[in-house]
């Protein structure tokens, strides 16, 4: 129960955190800042380190797998588009 559970909170905080990166980038540019490759070399890194580190905190056996299938649905769905 405990890894559904992470895996779940996993995946909310990774499109949610992946959407409150895109508004401060968003923000950003709208300011006047050049961030050409802000979303891809750091919010993306950032985004799967701090979902893997919350589900890593949750569910201390079987982490890793948690961690893949929680951040599974954010891979698919940045690189569909």
């Amino acid at each position: 129960m405990k890894l559904l559970v992470s895996i779940v909170l996993g995946v909310f905080a990774s499109f949610g955190l992946t959407i409150l990166g895109e508004m401060i980038v968003i923000r950003s540019i709208r300011m006047g800042a050049h961030l050409p490759f802000a979303e891809l070399a750091v919010g993306g890194p950032l985004v799967a380190l701090t979902a893997g580190s919350l589900i890593g905190l949750i569910a201390k056996e079987r982490s890793r797998i948690a961690a893949a299938l929680g951040l599974a649905p954010w891979v698919a769905f940045c690189s569909s588009g």
